[in-house]
C-alpha cells in the first residue's frame, strides 16, 4: 500500500480524545484541586483565625483570668460533642422506628408461626473400636447456620413482602437457631395475617430442604425431619408466649430509648444556653473558609486540566488513530491491550471510552486476531514481512514475539530506522513492512520521518499496529 505524505499543517483536535486524554489524569487533577484547596482555605483560615485572636483577647481582658476564658471553651466544647452524638442516636432510633416492619405492627394482633426440624448422621458409638469415628451432625448443624440464611434468602423474602428493605429489618420477622445439645432446628416467622406468617415460613423452610442435598455432600450424610409445625394467633401480651420474637418488648425498648434520649437532649441544650449567656461573643468564620476551600478546589482542577489541555494541543505525540489514517492512508490493523490495566471503577469507564468494544477482549484475543488480520494482507507466505516503528524497542519487540507466535507468516524484527541501520537494512531486504506506534506517546516528527524514508525506499506498507 503507497503511503501518502499530504500531510496536514493543522491536525483537527478530536475534542472526544481531548476529553478522555484529560480525564485519565483525574487523579493528579484531585490532587492539585486539594492542594489549591489547602492553601486558599488555609490563607482564609488564617485571616479569620487573626481577627478571632483579636476578638478574643479584647474579651480576655474583661475576664479575671484567661483560665476563665479557657474552662468556658472547655464546657461548651464537651456539651456541644456530647448533643450531637445524642442527636446521631436519636436519629438513629427515629429512622428505626420508621423503617422497622416490627415497629409497625400491633403487638396485640398479629400471628406467629414456627417449625423444629431434628437432625440426624445416624452416629453411633460402637463399644468394641478403641477409636470412634467422627461425629459431623455439629458440623452439619453448622452448615445449615452458614447456607440458610444468606443474601438468596433476604431476596426471597423481600420478594414475597413486594417491598424493600434492608436485611436488618428483614431479620426481625424471623428467626432461625439452631440447638447443638438436641440436634434440633428451629424456625419461627410473623405477620400481621396468619397466611403471611404461613408463606414466611415456608420460604424459609424451602430453603432448608433446597441446602439439604448440598450439606449432604459438601459435609456429610444426614437426615432432616420436621418434628413440630404450629400458627398461633397472639392477641395479647407477647411476654407470656414461647415465641422468640416479642414485637411488644422491642416496641416498648425502643420507645424508652427514644424518650430517654429526647429527655437527655433537652437538658442539654438548657445547660448550653444558660453556659452561652455568659459567654463572650467571639467567633471564628467557619463560613467563608468552606467557600474558599470549595472555590480553590474547583479552580485547582479546572487550572490542572487546562494545563493539560495545552499540553495536549501543543504536544508533538500522536493522538488518535485517525489522525493516523488522515495523514498517510494507511488503515489500523489491530490494536494492542494497554500498558496497565485500569485499577478502579473510573478507570475502566474511561478505557472502555477510550477502547471501545477492545475493553472486553484479552490481550491474547487482540493479539491472535492481529495475526489473523496480517495473515490474510500478505497472500504469498513465502514473501517477508518486517515489524518496524518508532516506539521504545522492548516494546515493540515484545509485540512481535507476540505475533511471531500466532502468525504463519514469516516475520522479522526491524526496529526503529531512525537510530539503528541494521532497521534500514532488514526493511530494505523486506518484500513488506508492518509499522507499530502507540498512542500519545510515539512522536509526529519521528513518525513522519519514518514515512517519508519508507516512502523514498517505496516499500509496502500493509498498514499500522497500535500497542
Amino acid at each position: 500500500m503507497q503511503i501518502s505524505n499530504n500531510r496536514e499543517e493543522e491536525m483537527e483536535i478530536d475534542l472526544r480524545d481531548l476529553f478522555i486524554s484529560v480525564a485519565r489524569k483525574w487523579r493528579k487533577a484531585i490532587i492539585f484541586g486539594l492542594v489549591m484547596m489547602a492553601l486558599l482555605a488555609g490563607f482564609r483560615f488564617f485571616k479569620a483565625y487573626q481577627s478571632y485572636q483579636a476578638q478574643l483577647l479584647d474579651e480576655a481582658d474583661k475576664k479575671e483570668s484567661d483560665f476563665e476564658l479557657w474552662e468556658y471553651e472547655q464546657k461548651k466544647a464537651k456539651l456541644e460533642e456530647r448533643i450531637s452524638r445524642i442527636e446521631e442516636k436519636l436519629d438513629q432510633v427515629m429512622e428505626y422506628q420508621d423503617k422497622s416492619m416490627l415497629m409497625g405492627m400491633d403487638p396485640y394482633d398479629y400471628y406467629w408461626a414456627t417449625c423444629t426440624y431434628y437432625v440426624t448422621t445416624n452416629y453411633q458409638i460402637i463399644p468394641e473400636l478403641g477409636l470412634q469415628d467422627v461425629n459431623y451432625t455439629d458440623s452439619v448443624l453448622a452448615g445449615y447456620s452458614r447456607m440458610v440464611v444468606d443474601n438468596d434468602l433476604y431476596d426471597q423474602i423481600r420478594s414475597l413482602l413486594g417491598m424493600e428493605s434492608d436485611d436488618r429489618y428483614v431479620s426481625e420477622i424471623f428467626r432461625f437457631y439452631v440447638d447443638y445439645s438436641s440436634d434440633m432446628i428451629t424456625v419461627e416467622a410473623i405477620g400481621t395475617t396468619e397466611a403471611k406468617a404461613r408463606e414466611l415460613l415456608d420460604v424459609i423452610c424451602d430453603k432448608i430442604l433446597e441446602e439439604t442435598p448440598v450439606i449432604s455432600s459438601s459435609i456429610h450424610e444426614h437426615d432432616i425431619k420436621p418434628i413440630t409445625t404450629k400458627t398461633e394467633h397472639i392477641n395479647y401480651d407477647d411476654s407470656s408466649s414461647s415465641s422468640a420474637i416479642k414485637v411488644k418488648s422491642a416496641q416498648d425498648n425502643n420507645m424508652d430509648q427514644y424518650l430517654e434520649l429526647n429527655s437527655t437532649i433537652i437538658d442539654l441544650r438548657e445547660e448550653l444556653d444558660d453556659l452561652e449567656k455568659e459567654s463572650p461573643v467571639i467567633t471564628l468564620n467557619v463560613t467563608g473558609i468552606i467557600k474558599y476551600a470549595i472555590v480553590g478546589f474547583v479552580l485547582g482542577i479546572c487550572l490542572m486540566a487546562f494545563i493539560y489541555c495545552v499540553i495536549y494541543v501543543l504536544g508533538d505525540s500522536i493522538k488518535t488513530e485517525e489522525e493516523l489514517r488522515s495523514c498517510y492512508g494507511l488503515p489500523v490493523v489491530g490494536r494492542c491491550a494497554p500498558a496497565a490495566a485500569a485499577k478502579g471503577a473510573i478507570d475502566k469507564r474511561i478505557a472502555r471510552m477510550q477502547n471501545g468494544n477492545l475493553d472486553n477482549m484479552s490481550a491474547d484475543q487482540m493479539v491472535a486476531l492481529m495475526a489473523a488480520k496480517l495473515s490474510s494482507l500478505v497472500k504469498d507466505k513465502n514473501e517477508t514481512v518486517v515489524l518496524t516503528g518508532t516506539m521504545d524497542e522492548a516494546v515493540s519487540r515484545k509485540l512481535f514475539d507476540q505475533l511471531k507466535a500466532k502468525t504463519d507468516v514469516k516475520l522479522e524484527f526491524a526496529g526503529n530506522p531512525l537510530l539503528n541501520a541494521s532497521a534500514v537494512e532488514k526493511i530494505t531486504a523486506a518484500d513488506h513492512v508492518i509499522i507499530a506506534e502507540r498512542i500519545h506517546s510515539s512522536r509526529r516528527t519521528e513518525v513522519q520521518s519514518q514515512m517519508e524514508m519508507l516512502s523514498t525506499m517505496e516499500k509496502d506498507v500493509l498498514g499500522i499496529i497500535l500497542a
